[in-house]
């Protein structure tokens, strides 16, 4: 399992720029066929943005299921964790309709 410090990895959780640089990541973690486990230790907020370039991103590729089996969040708030759950549902929803 990789492990990625997102407060090291990106200056900030405010861009589309700092979004794509989690999901390119991301993309090389998942694509190698291994599990990954990111820490958001130090993040106190992530923008629709950062959330749209990144984990949006992931879903586009690899679906919800792939989320939700291969990717583990560590060291977050309880407001950060209701972020991205919030943004995700959205997106599975839509796949629905």
């Amino acid at each position: 399992m990789k492990t990625i410090n997102l407060s090291e990895m990106v200056a900030g959780t405010s861009t589309n720029d700092s979004g794509l640089m989690l999901f390119l990541e991301i993309d090389k973690v998942l694509s190698s066929g291994d599990d990954l486990k990111i820490s958001l230790a130090n993040c106190s907020s992530l923008s629709s943005s950062f959330l749209s370039s990144s984990f949006g991103e992931v879903y586009d590729k690899y679906g919800y299921d792939i989320i939700k089996t291969k990717i583990t969040l560590t060291n977050y708030s309880s407001i950060l964790a209701s972020q991205i759950k919030s943004f995700l549902d959205r997106l599975d929803v839509s796949s629905e309709a």
